[in-house]
């Protein structure tokens, strides 16, 4: 709980590093905290790193399907899915409008 703490005071402060390795630490202790899978995985999104993101909400889906969070999550792996989907689609030489 204590690092889990840090972890997300680092990120309210947009320490965006020291959050992620705290919440890694936080996994490692406890690979079954299923808060800090979901943390870690809005501080991806945040980030737009979508592939790590993708991984962390599915880990907290897996461990807390149930929880008040888990649509939230469902929704983001959703948002992530479709811009892969996106960029996938997307040609050099499109126009964008």
């Amino acid at each position: 709980e204590a690092i889990y703490k840090v972890a997300n005071i680092y990120f309210k402060e947009q320490k965006y590093a020291a959050s992620i390795r705290y919440f890694h630490q936080c996994m490692e202790l406890d690979p079954d905290f299923a808060e800090a899978y979901y943390n870690l995985g809005l501080l991806y999104f945040s980030l737009r790193y979508f592939e790590q993101a993708l991984e962390c909400l599915e880990g907290y889906l897996e461990l807390d399907g149930d929880s008040v969070w888990s649509d939230q999550a469902r929704q983001l792996i959703e948002d992530i899915q479709g811009l892969a989907a996106k960029e996938a689609n997307f040609s050099l030489f499109e126009d964008r409008d």
